[in-house]
Order: structure tokens, then sequence, then C-alpha cells
């Protein structure tokens, strides 16, 4: 398959999603789609390494931010399936508590984590735009309240009845960033979006990076 040039590339493309994310307006805009909240604001890195020890498997977060309420959010592009993702955000979580705490620190310092994986395929083949996951009682169903969600978006689904309008259009936005699928759309976060990204890709450095 002939590769696209840099222009064409949509906001699925992993070089140009952790570009995009890094700016943290985009970052902000694009998390209140997913969460539907209000953000105010948030301190982003992009290509985030964690190692606890060379012994063990190290992780690099796409995207990790914290916002003025002092919640973590990891945010990762998923183009393959490689039918994993339930244990990958299972020891992404892991990591991410382990480097929060000092030693002599309280357990209650753990800050509420959001780890979010935007798939381009359905992860559980439930035809959901949004799997959402907590921790609960499996004896009287009521939540542990450990401070972890865990979200698994899907570009395909189709229970738009379900989710709000704006999540549906940034899903479809990730495969289709161009002014025509926007113009179409009443949404001014996702124009919002588009203008960042229609910036981003007259970086000419960042077009290096990608050929």
């Amino acid at each position: 398959m002939e590769q696209k040039s840099f222009q064409e590339l949509n906001l699925n493309n992993a070089i140009l999603f952790s570009a995009a994310l890094g700016d943290e307006e985009t970052c902000r805009l694009i998390l209140e789609c997913i969460l539907d909240c209000d953000i105010t604001s948030l301190i982003v890195h992009t290509e985030h390494n964690i190692m606890y020890s060379s012994d063990f498997k190290c992780i690099r977060l796409d995207v990790f931010g914290k916002d003025q309420l002092n919640i973590n959010y990891d945010l990762e592009m998923q183009n393959n399936d490689e039918k994993n993702l339930p244990l990958r955000s299972r020891y992404y979580q892991a990591e991410i508590d382990l480097a929060s705490l000092k030693p002599g620190d309280e357990y209650e310092k753990l800050q509420p984590l959001f780890v979010i994986f935007v798939c381009s395929f359905d992860p559980f083949d439930k035809n959901l735009y949004r799997y959402t996951f907590e921790m609960q009682c499996q004896e009287r169903a009521f939540l542990l309240n450990d401070g972890v969600k865990r979200i698994f978006l899907n570009t395909k689904g189709t229970n738009k009845n379900e989710v709000s309008p704006v999540l549906v259009d940034f899903l479809g936005y990730l495969e289709d960033s161009t002014d025509s699928y926007v113009n179409n759309l009443q949404s001014e976060k996702i124009k919002k979006i588009h203008e960042k990204i229609v910036l981003l890709k007259k970086d000419r450095n960042l077009e290096e990076r990608y050929m």
C-alpha cells in the first residue's frame, strides 16, 4: 500500500495523534469530547516513559496529562488489534500508580486516573462507541471507588443514541480529519481541534519525522 502524504493523514495516525495531544488546548478539547465534562486546565507530556527497574517491562505512554483537580489521564491510540488491551490497561494502570507515590506517602495520595484507549476497531465486539470499566462488588453491585476508570473507545460503534453527539463526531473525525467532514458538523470543539490539526500539518519538522 502506498504511504499517505503527511497532509493526508487522519488523527488516528500515531505520530499526528501524539503531536496533536501534546498541545494542552487540543488535549483538553479531546478529553472534553470523550468524558463529556469541562476541564479548565491541563498539563501534558507525550511519549512519557515509566521504568520502575531495568528488571521489569517499562512502558511509554502516548499522552499523559493532569488537570486542575489533579486527575490523571493516559491516552493511547490503537490501530492494530493485538487482543491484549484488558491486560495492557491493567499493566499501564499499575505502572502509573507505582510511579505516583514516594516512600512514606499514604495511599490517599493516589490521584484519580483515567486510562483511555482510542481504538480504530471494536475491542469487545459489542458495537459500542465507548466501553467504561470500574471495579465493583459482585455480590452487591456497589463500586469499589478506587479512583480508576478504564475507557476503550471504538470508532466503529453504532449506538449513537447512548453517547453524546460530540463523541460520535470526534470518533468519526479520527478517521476522516478533513475539511469536508468538519464542515458538516455543528460541534465547535471538533472545529477547534481541526484548526489545530491543519496547523500541525504545516510543520515541516513533524512531516520529516513522519516521512
